[in-house]
């Protein structure tokens, strides 16, 4: 899939911060961003996500997708592997169903369970496919990673939800609401807003997917510009508003990237552009005092 463009390597990221802030950090590097915790490590699924083969598929599709699944699932820094695992794995489960054919498509249900026994009823979510029959019957490659790709993300978010969570998680005005970032293709926007949600939520910062009255926004806008040939300089501006719009802080990152780079790797860079951004939103946040939430700072 083409995003139109993409990222090399993890973006800066400065804090530019709220009124009254002091200190402002040093710019966040990658290594420092990769070095931030991670619930899903922790003992809650110490044991490691099992991958059982999944139903409904003809033929090795249901193991080779739970490979894909188990890959996916990695890449997120969630400890998880196609096979039985052991007695403190949780273990994760699927099952396709598919439509009648209508004009050469079908729609493809999946169904996802996430339990600590076979015993438990867990935790289930149902993604929805639009997908070609002959892609279907033949268990194309293709489909089978898109399969893996999308139900990644959602079986993360469902694990992800029941981590410890910290002070900041306590309190609903700390809501976070990742808007429409601008600027960016659809796709590749709708991806990043996604890894962002997942990065938030691996550190216990709650996340409305829907704009709620409290909650805070988080509002992303990126811009291109020529650096040089071949190369282009990559902005990214975050700003964090309170429910009225009121800004209480902003972020922001910027690269160069060489052309023949911009459709290769933006799935995976996202992620890190997301990890890197989280951390700068959590830090701001515990900056911000409780009072400035819901009201403007006054003017100086």
């Amino acid at each position: 899939m083409s995003y139109r463009f993409g990222y090399t390597t993890l973006v800066l990221l400065a804090v530019i911060g709220y009124t009254g802030c002091q200190p402002m950090p040093q710019p966040f590097q990658p290594s420092a961003s990769q070095k931030s915790g991670n619930h899903l490590l922790g003992t809650e699924i110490g044991g490691g996500i099992a991958v059982h083969p999944i139903a409904g598929l003809r033929g090795s599709a249901g193991q080779r997708l739970a490979e894909k699944i188990a890959a996916a699932l990695v890449k997120r820094d969630v400890i998880a592997f196609a096979g039985n695992g052991n007695s403190r794995s949780k273990i994760l489960s699927g099952a396709a169903t598919a439509n009648p054919e209508s004009d050469g498509f079908r729609q493809i249900e999946i169904g996802w369970n996430v339990r600590s026994d076979p015993n438990e009823t867990g935790k289930t979510i149902v993604l929805y496919f639009r997908v070609s029959t002959s892609d279907w019957l033949r268990g194309d490659e293709h489909l089978l990673d898109r399969f893996a790709r999308r139900s990644a993300a959602k079986i993360a978010a469902l694990v992800q939800a029941a981590a410890p969570v910290d002070k900041l998680a306590d309190r609903p005005e700390r809501d976070l609401h990742v808007s429409t970032i601008t600027g960016a293709p659809p796709e590749a926007g709708t991806l990043l807003r996604s890894e962002l949600e997942t990065a938030l939520r691996q550190r216990s910062i709650r996340v409305a997917t829907q704009l709620r009255k409290e909650s805070l926004i988080v509002a992303g806008a990126i811009s291109l510009e020529t650096a040089d040939k071949n190369i282009r300089k990559i902005s990214i501006d975050w700003s964090l508003l309170r429910p009225d719009g009121s800004e209480l802080g902003r972020l922001q990152q910027e690269n160069e990237i060489a052309d023949e780079e911009l459709e290769e790797n933006w799935p995976q860079v996202a992620r890190n552009i997301a990890v890197a951004t989280a951390n700068g939103l959590r830090d701001l946040l515990r900056r911000i005092p409780d009072a400035a939430l819901s009201h403007p700072a006054p003017p100086r």
